[in-house]
């Protein structure tokens, strides 16, 4: 994916947030859950999509730190 992004071979017009994100907090781990809608082109192809995204983060001595970041279309 970054690569594509990178290259412009992935371009995204709009991402939204179509719903209340739904987050769990721990003292070292944090989930967040939301439906996005994503709009853009894949090699100059548009796209309408609204995806489920969920991300994984770890508390560093750094900060919140990104580790995973999932996403599937919804049906």
């Amino acid at each position: 994916m970054l690569n594509d992004l990178i290259s412009g071979k992935l371009v995204y017009k709009t991402l939204e947030n179509k719903s209340s994100a739904i987050i769990n907090i721990s003292s070292k781990w944090a989930t967040v859950k939301t439906n996005t809608n994503a709009e853009g082109t894949v090699n100059g192809n548009a796209f309408n999509l609204t995806l489920h995204v969920m991300q994984f983060w770890v508390k560093t001595k750094k900060g919140w730190q990104l580790m995973v970041r999932q996403s599937a279309k919804q049906g």
